[in-house]
């Protein structure tokens, strides 16, 4: 059996703080989200960690919805929206201004300049966690593609791209 809300119980019961209702709200919601995120995003792989980022965003802002200045769903809507509009935003930022430096390091382990390559990679593994040094290996000095990470870590392409570029920002400051 099947219950359904009307918006303002649902509103209630989640300002309330009531996980179960809240867990109602994403299998209501969560198709029409991922599928304007999605379209917004013009990335699939990258959807479902946005769609992930907008829930987190939407339990910690809930006690900010107020109907009066419009529906649940455009409320959702909106916080998706800009959720997407973060991500992008953050991409553009952070692709410009680490993309240089670390193209770097392709040609340090190959030209063995400065230091060589076991020095590089004993450098780099005293900065990341195992998870992260996994992601570096594989793509910088084992050359798989970020699909091929995925496939092989059985991971969301969107999320070895979110890792990879989140240990490249951390090893950043060793590189200049």
């Amino acid at each position: 059996m099947r219950t359904e809300y009307r918006e303002e119980t649902l509103v209630s019961l989640i300002q309330q703080g009531d996980q179960a209702i809240f867990s109602y709200l994403y299998k209501r919601y969560h198709r029409a989200l991922l599928k304007v995120i999605t379209q917004l995003l013009k990335e699939p792989d990258q959807a479902e960690d946005v769609l992930q980022d907008t829930y987190v965003k939407i339990w910690l802002r809930f006690q900010q919805y107020d109907a009066s200045q419009g529906t649940l769903a455009t409320w959702l809507y909106t916080i998706a929206r800009n959720t997407v509009l973060d991500a992008l935003r953050q991409r553009r930022i952070t692709y410009a201004s680490v993309g240089a430096d670390l193209k770097a390091i392709p040609a340090l382990i190959q030209a063995g300049q400065a230091i060589d390559a076991i020095e590089l990679a004993r450098v780099v593994r005293q900065h990341l966690n195992p998870q992260q040094w996994q992601l570096i290996r594989l793509a910088y000095w084992q050359g798989y593609t970020h699909r091929e990470i995925a496939q092989h870590l059985a991971l969301p392409m969107g999320t070895v791209k979110t890792r990879l570029l989140k240990s490249l920002l951390q090893l950043r400051p060793i590189f200049r």
